[in-house]
């Protein structure tokens, strides 16, 4: 039989008949609101389904990420900035995904999920069930794990604001983005030579 969808009025092609309660369809191009959902079989009439609506969001869009580099093993934090965030249930990192945690229409945070090799992947925002939305300059870089063999001070206050001398190597020109405090990422990371790298500690609990 010729079955098709129509959504919100317009019909919807190519269609795939899995069994005789199951169709899958391609959503049209449509304005951000609830629409109807029918079918039409053998070129009748579609028959509305009148419980049953689909939901246009505006195009979700990632603008930055900060920081934009860590390590391969990942596990920090990100915060991704945007327009039309609201819907974003997973940010994907190369094709990885990982729970999105939304703070606003314009911020959503993110753990960085491990990658195998260094380099630079794109940072993609999907919706509840959607598919991957819009970005635009949406990038992470992974590095190399630097591995840091001493701090200096060692403690500091709960409330941060302590500039603290991460001491090891090789730090490579331009490779440190952040210091990460646990799970925390505090400000950019300043080298000061092949062995010594500068960052302001975050606020923190005691421990």
């Amino acid at each position: 039989r010729n079955v098709s969808c129509v959504i919100g009025g317009v019909e919807s092609e190519p269609v795939e008949l899995v069994s005789s309660s199951e169709v899958l369809c391609v959503t049209p191009a449509g304005s951000v609101g609830r629409v109807s959902v029918g079918v039409s079989v053998g070129g009748r009439s579609a028959d509305s389904l009148t419980t049953v609506e689909f939901e246009y969001v505006a195009d979700a869009s990632v603008i930055a990420v900060e920081p934009s580099t860590g390590p391969v093993h990942g596990g920090g934090v990100v915060t991704v900035r945007g327009e039309n965030l609201d819907p974003v249930a997973e940010c994907v990192f190369g094709g990885v995904g990982t729970a999105a945690e939304v703070v606003s229409s314009k911020e959503v945070l993110c753990t960085v999920p491990g990658s195998s090799v260094s380099g630079t992947v794109s940072v993609d925002v999907v919706g509840a069930g959607q598919a991957v939305v819009g970005v635009i300059g949406g990038e992470y870089e992974y590095v190399e794990a630097v591995h840091v063999t001493g701090l200096k001070p060692s403690y500091g206050p709960d409330v941060g604001g302590n500039i603290v001398q991460l001491i090891g190597g090789e730090y490579p020109p331009g490779s440190i983005a952040a210091c990460m405090f646990g799970s925390k990422a505090a400000s950019r990371g300043r080298r000061i030579s092949a062995s010594v790298v500068e960052c302001v500690s975050p606020a923190h609990a005691s421990g």
